[in-house]
C-alpha cells in the first residue's frame, strides 16, 4: 500500500447517486510518484521471506547460500533490475516456482538469458 493519498471525484460511470462524491483509493500502484519505491519494497519483502540477503555492495543484488544435490554448498544471486530478474543458481526452476506459486508474480520471458541489461 502506498503512503500516498490517492482519491478521484467520482464520475457520471458511477451512477446518479455517486456521482460527483470523493472515492479515497485503498490499492494504487501504477502511475504515482512513489510506484517504483513501493514495489522495490515489496519485492525485497519477499525475497527476504524466502531466506534471500540483499548485497551491501548492490542492494539490487540478493544472495542466500544454498546446497547442490551433492551436498556442496554454493550460493544462489537474484539481480533486480526495475522488474527484469536474473536468477543464478543450480535450482533456478524452484526459485521462479516459489516466486510464481506462492507469491503470485506473473512471469514471462522465463527461461536462459539471451541478454541482460542490453549485455548478451
Amino acid at each position: 500500500m502506498t503512503k500516498e493519498k490517492v482519491y478521484i471525484i467520482t464520475g457520471p460511470e458511477f451512477g446518479p447517486l455517486d456521482q460527483g462524491k470523493v472515492a479515497v483509493i485503498v490499492r494504487a500502484l501504477y502511475g504515482l510518484k512513489s510506484s517504483g519505491a513501493m514495489w522495490r519494497s515489496h519485492f525485497a519483502n519477499n525475497l527476504r521471506d524466502i531466506g534471500f540477503t540483499s548485497s551491501l555492495g548492490d542492494p539490487d543484488v540478493w544472495f542466500r547460500a544454498a546446497e547442490k544435490q551433492d551436498k556442496s554448498e554454493y550460493y544462489e544471486f537474484i539481480l533486480v533490475y526495475v522488474d527484469d530478474l536474473l536468477i543464478i543458481s543450480h535450482q533456478a526452476d524452484s526459485n521462479l516456482n516459489v516466486l510464481d506459486n506462492h507469491f503470485k508474480y506473473r512471469l514471462k520471458d522465463v527461461g536462459p538469458p539471451k541478454q541482460y541489461l542490453s549485455c548478451n
